[in-house]
Formats: C-alpha cells, structure tokens, sequence
C-alpha cells in the first residue's frame, strides 16, 4: 500500500495518473498502480489526491474507478500545429500540468531572457489570480488557463486598453463558437447573462524607449464543476452551459492564440482605436444602472459606456465622470 506521503500532490506522477483516467472509462487500480511505482492505492487515497485537483471519481466496483467527468487534456503540439496552419504560431509554448500561475511564470521570464510571443498554458494552476489580487479557481480540466507573452513599442499611457484589446478578442472567439449575447463586463470580465464565464489579466514590465513586454493572462470557463460553485463569489457560468455542449480546449487555444497574434500585431501600429467600436458593441453594462468601489467610496450611476482610451465613462446626477482600469470594481446595482 503507498504510504501516506502519497496523499500528497506530486506534479509528475499526478500527470501520469490523470493521462490514464482522463478518458472517463472504468479502470483497475492495479492499472493505475503504474503511476504509483507499481504499488496499488486504495481508491480512497485515489480520491483525496484527485480532490486537491477538484478532480471527482466514481468508484465502479471493487477496485474499479472512472472520471466522474472525462478531461480532453491540453496538449502542445495540436495547438502548434493548428496555429502552423493559420500561419500565426508563436515563438514558444511551454505546458505545465500544475503551475502557482501562468502569468507569474511568464513575468519572471522577461525578466530574465526574451519572452516574445512564448505562450504559458497550465492544466491547474495552484495560486491562479485575476484582477486585484483576487484567487482565479480553475479546477484542473474545467477551463482554459492561458498567458501569453508579447513585446509591444508604444507609449506608456496606450498599455492600459491593452487589456479590453485582449478581452474583445476573447469575446470574438466566443461569438464565433456560437456564443452569441456574451459580452465584456468592464474593465476585464467575460460576461454571459449577468454571469462570469472568464476574465482577462494583463501585466505589464516597461522598458526604455517605450519597449515594454505584456503578458496577457486569459481564463475561460470550459465545463466548470457545479458542485464547486459555492466557492465562488459571484454568478460564474461557463462554455458548456452557454451552448448546452462542450468544446475542445485545445481548439480554443489555438483560436485564441491565433486572433491575439493578429491582434498584438495591430494593436503596436495603431492602439486601441482599431478595436473600440468592436469593443463597445461588447459592452453589457451599458445604459445599466452600476455600483463602482473606488478608493473605498462606493459610487452608484448609470454606464456611459467605454471612451475612446478605455475609460469607463460613469453618469451619476448631473455629471459624467470618467474611471481608468485601476484598483477600482464594477457590479450591476441592485
């Protein structure tokens, strides 16, 4: 029998372990005992390992198991090879089974080498982050963890819209699946009927001369748990239930991957301005009644709409205050 240690996450075999089940079909534990050095755990230990993933199985029988829900795993060289094909593939993917966060690996990359279109992709990320700092729960398999790393020559105060650049595209790629009414949340959600299907993150290191390096952190929904719902703090939503089916996340990978080359490309000649009208039609607060958290005052008004820069423009009484992508929040009031 492992011993208790094996309770605990261990990437590499863990890997191994869920490349064996992630099919969904019935499987012995003596099959799995492979990823175990040949020793065959007990399906309990089986289920508390896969639960620090958010991985569920379902016992089928003595010494029996399967996914509860089957995972398409990432895998890099189909996203390659889809983008070879569209003519846009990036400088470098790197696919890590379990990560703290993409974003942060590919940060702590521009600092030390070239990152210039290197693409971060994660199956689980055990400290994923949106937006102030707020925890991204992902569990492994649900969604699509993904960063992306480009140098960008513009001004310092264009980098800002760089962000709703990157959630248009996302919104885009959606529409195409069939998504129709999804839409952007200012400054960063990906919105589906009131509810959070995914959220963009970018970071910025800036450099002299207006060289600077984005990385653009992306997460989507794909099939999302619902018993992990409770965990989170807002309606969340994701693909599957959007088009009442799933789709393939290595196909969305490479949609997104393939519409972000284009649009970094334009976006360091020209800006935001390419995008907004695009943008705008995306906006789903617009005309709606808001609340904004701003430097600890809670201000409530009527959505503006996004400016040419990628301001929130805020109508409240008799004046129509602007809002810059900061530390700031925006919900629909009650």
């Amino acid at each position: 029998m492992p011993s208790k240690s094996a309770l605990l996450p261990e990437p590499a075999r863990d890997e191994q372990l869920l490349k064996l089940l992630a099919d969904g079909n019935i499987h012995s534990t003596a099959r799995v005992a492979t990823a175990f050095g040949g020793e065959t755990p007990p399906l309990e230990t089986l289920a508390v390992l896969l639960g620090h993933y958010g991985v569920e199985i379902e016992v089928a029988g003595d010494d029996r198991l399967r996914l509860k829900h089957p995972i398409e795993l990432l895998e890099a060289d189909r996203i390659v090879t889809s983008l070879q094909r569209s003519g846009s593939a990036p400088h470098r993917i790197d696919l890590a089974f379990s990560i703290d966060s993409t974003n942060q690996a590919l940060i702590k990359r521009a600092g030390l080498q070239d990152a210039h279109r290197h693409v971060y992709l994660a199956e689980f990320q055990r400290a994923g982050r949106g937006r102030r700092g707020k925890a991204w729960i992902a569990p492994l398999g649900s969604g699509l963890c993904m960063s992306v790393a480009w140098d960008l020559r513009v001004a310092p105060e264009i980098l800002p819209s760089l962000g709703l650049t990157t959630a248009t595209v996302a919104v885009r790629v959606l529409r195409n699946l069939g998504i129709d009414d999804v839409g952007i949340k200012w400054p960063n959600d990906i919105w589906w009927k009131n509810c959070k299907l995914g959220g963009i993150l970018v970071e910025t290191r800036v450099g002299p001369h207006n060289k600077h390096t984005a990385v653009a952190g992306i997460g989507i929904n794909v099939a999302f748990p619902q018993r992990r719902l409770c965990e989170i703090e807002q309606p969340y939503t994701d693909i599957r239930t959007a088009l009442g089916r799933g789709v393939s996340r290595n196909a969305l990978a490479a949609a997104l991957l393939h519409e972000l080359h284009t649009a970094f490309t334009i976006f360091e000649r020209f800006g935001f301005a390419p995008f907004y009208d695009e943008c705008r039609g995306y906006d789903v607060v617009y005309r709606q009644k808001v609340q904004l958290s701003w430097r600890g005052a809670r201000l409530v008004g009527r959505a503006f709409g996004i400016d040419p820069s990628g301001a929130l423009s805020l109508e409240m009484e008799d004046s129509i205050c602007r809002f810059e992508s900061g530390d700031l929040s925006l919900r629909l009031a009650d």
